[in-house]
């Protein structure tokens, strides 16, 4: 059981231990190998313990007797919950997307209010202009979408692993608002004028409100986002405001 345990654990990136991803494999077509996020977990588990993938100085055989001498009475003990996805990973696979459907069911109720309230604003910014009005409706909802998740977040009786994974998709939520803004901010004054003075007096609203709420949580490249989308959106202002070079009669 030892060997049988190190081999799958050094070998956990393979073809055969884990999902082919790559090549459009996916969990229903190999339910017994790994995913990404077990494969994860057990990366981060042989660096704490400090078990190496296999060496190809070292002979293979000699490697793996050496990794399952780690498996001992304590360390099997101690990490039950990955002796367990060793032995079986479609059963902890099908445990913690139990766990996290409490989340699942959460996020698709938000998803559908927030399509809902982008929908009725339209009219009131003025009807569709593209991308930029549907980026500039998905910024404005992004704050109510962002605080129910920070509050499901906070709930303590609720499964720790659907709250990991909601901490997850709020840092991509946030990190998507950043790139809607600047790609908003690009192209907003590219609009027909009779559009360009309401989405853009929209964005630079919620851009500062934006940076107030979440600024000390963004990561330097978010900021990088922002700066860049204010830096293009002014300079498409200045060169529209600048006077003709064309020589005087």
């Amino acid at each position: 059981m030892k060997l049988h345990l190190a081999m799958r654990l050094i070998q956990r990136h393979r073809g055969d231990m884990a999902i082919r991803w790559a090549q459009g494999e996916t969990a229903d077509d190999a339910p017994d190998k790994f995913d990404q996020r077990q494969v994860a977990l057990l990366s981060e588990f042989a660096q704490r313990h400090g078990i190496e993938d296999h060496d190809k100085a070292v002979e293979f055989t000699a490697h793996l007797r050496q990794v399952a001498k780690r498996f001992d009475h304590t360390l099997v003990e101690n990490n039950k919950t990955i002796i367990k996805l060793l032995r079986d990973p479609n059963a902890e696979r099908q445990q913690y997307l139990a766990l996290i459907q409490h989340f699942t069911d959460f996020r698709d109720n938000i998803d559908q209010e927030r399509a809902a309230f982008n929908t009725s604003i339209i009219d009131k910014l003025g009807g569709s202009a593209g991308e930029v009005d549907r980026m500039t409706r998905d910024i404005i909802s992004s704050f109510s979408y962002t605080k129910g998740l920070t509050h499901y977040i906070n709930q303590d009786n609720y499964p720790a692993e659907a709250r990991e994974v909601a901490k997850e998709h709020l840092a991509d939520t946030l990190d998507k608002t950043c790139q809607q803004f600047k790609l908003a901010l690009r192209e907003v004054n590219s609009l027909p004028t009779t559009q360009r003075k309401t989405y853009s007096e929209a964005l630079k609203a919620t851009l500062e409100t934006f940076t107030e709420q979440y600024g000390k949580e963004l990561s330097e490249s978010q900021h990088r986002a922002l700066q860049g989308g204010l830096e293009s959106y002014q300079y498409q202002v200045n060169k529209a405001h600048s006077p003709s070079r064309g020589f005087s009669p």
